[in-house]
């Protein structure tokens, strides 16, 4: 199972605010909305609860 590390921002050197599980425990890919692209950056919106 692979995990996805999701930071608050690109600068950040902290740990992940979140990581999810890919794919999700019901057995499907995790997906996101793509709000802003840059070349080594996505700014998603999370499929998690705020």
């Amino acid at each position: 199972m692979a995990k996805i590390n999701v930071f608050a921002s690109p600068m950040a050197s902290t740990a992940p605010t979140h990581v999810l599980a890919n794919p999700t425990e019901n057995g499907g890919p995790v997906v996101f909305l793509v709000e802003q692209q840059a070349p080594d950056w996505l700014q998603v919106d999370l499929p998690v609860r705020p």
